[in-house]
């Protein structure tokens, strides 16, 4: 099989097209994980964690399959200050944890929302008239 025929391949293109976005979001965040540690006066403890509402936002917009991305961009922000590999792992986990249940939180309406938007509607008419 010549290499022309290899590389023709959709599935494989889109395959390494997607591995490439995946790691360039995981790059990005722990960028973002990064810079947010150093703006801290106290290294050690990190109150303010950007590379979750973005991994949120990734996630929401591409898919669950980036999750690998808020991995790695949580797990380098807690290696970043010092924190021990196996703690900084769960770290890590906990937020891959948080974005996707905000995210079904997101796709999901409570239904308390849907109540008030129901009662919003029935009154609308009579506002209008």
């Amino acid at each position: 099989m010549s290499t022309t025929a290899i590389w023709s391949n959709p599935k494989l293109r889109e395959c390494l097209r997607f591995a490439w976005r995946l790691l360039l979001a995981g790059a990005l965040l722990s960028l973002i994980s990064w810079l947010a540690a150093r703006a801290q006066p106290n290294q050690g403890y990190v109150p303010i964690r950007p590379s979750g509402g973005l991994g949120l936002a990734l996630v929401w917009h591409h898919g669950a399959k980036y999750w690998p991305a808020v991995f790695a961009g949580n797990t380098a922000l807690s290696t970043s200050v010092g924190t021990p590999s196996l703690i900084a792992f769960g770290f890590g986990w906990m937020q891959v944890l948080i974005v996707m249940a905000q995210g079904h939180a997101i796709h999901r309406p409570a239904p308390l929302a849907r109540a008030i938007g129901a009662a919003a509607r029935r009154i609308e008419p009579s506002v209008v008239a």
